[in-house]
């Protein structure tokens, strides 16, 4: 008998995002690519849900965000999470960090590509915006194995939006809310799944406005009054090693 091919047992096919949901999605993509400038304010809650309900972990925070492409950025933090940063600032040649831990501020190289800007706040990235800095948004929130498809509307605020669902097999998906007037994101919803349970990760946005007059100085770094510039580690010394 002949040995089974790999054909024989075919991979399952990828499911197909449903045309209605990426006809949402492009709007909101191309208004993405198009703006030059963007400020929002932000509203960021992520706990850990155990099967039987129980929340833990619970982290919240609020964010002022200011972005201006091709890569600057300014983002102030209130948080009851000392680990959280306080205000991330990329003036397109440094990213600097100011954290009320230590009263500390440090400085490095900014990346070439202004999506790998540090700032994250329990693992989404600048509230889900950091795709504006791409060339491409559409082909950035439609790559991989993931696919998309369009739920019922639901009311955020006073918004009736548009509810799209992007879903990944490897065990996660994201629920967006999209303004239907305005093609803009209002509101995200992650999820994915954990031996004991699942992470939450939901982050609503208000004053949403996009091309705003937005004053150079803002992505300017300015240590706050009393902070400290924090200790560099020790340079290794290779020499005599080996």
């Amino acid at each position: 008998m002949a040995p089974a091919l790999a054909q024989d047992n075919p991979a399952p096919p990828k499911p197909q995002s449903d045309p209605k949901a990426l006809e949402v999605l492009k709007k909101v993509c191309d208004v993405l690519a198009n703006l030059k400038r963007m400020s929002f304010e932000a509203e960021y809650t992520s706990y850990t849900e155990a099967k039987d309900g129980t929340k833990k972990d619970v982290l919240t925070a609020k964010a002022k965000i200011a972005l201006a492409k091709p890569n600057h950025l300014r983002m102030e933090v209130t948080s009851d999470i000392p680990e959280f940063p306080a205000l991330l600032v990329a003036d397109g040649t440094q990213v600097w960090e100011y954290g009320k831990l230590g009263n500390f501020y440090s400085g490095a190289p900014q990346p070439e590509n202004a999506t790998d800007i540090r700032g994250t706040l329990g693992g989404l990235p600048l509230f889900g915006q950091q795709v504006a800095f791409t060339p491409d948004p559409y082909a950035k929130m439609t790559e991989g194995d993931t696919y998309y498809t369009l739920d019922k509307p639901e009311k955020v605020g006073d918004i009736e939006c548009q509810v799209l669902k992007r879903v990944s097999p490897r065990g996660w998906s994201m629920t967006i809310w999209v303004d239907p007037d305005r093609n803009v994101i209002v509101q995200t919803r992650t999820e994915y799944a954990i031996p004991d349970g699942r992470v939450v990760q939901m982050s609503k946005r208000n004053k949403i406005a996009v091309d705003p007059s937005l004053s150079p100085d803002i992505f300017t770094f300015v240590a706050p009054k009393g902070s400290k510039e924090a200790p560099k580690p020790p340079k290794i010394d290779d020499e005599g090693s080996g």
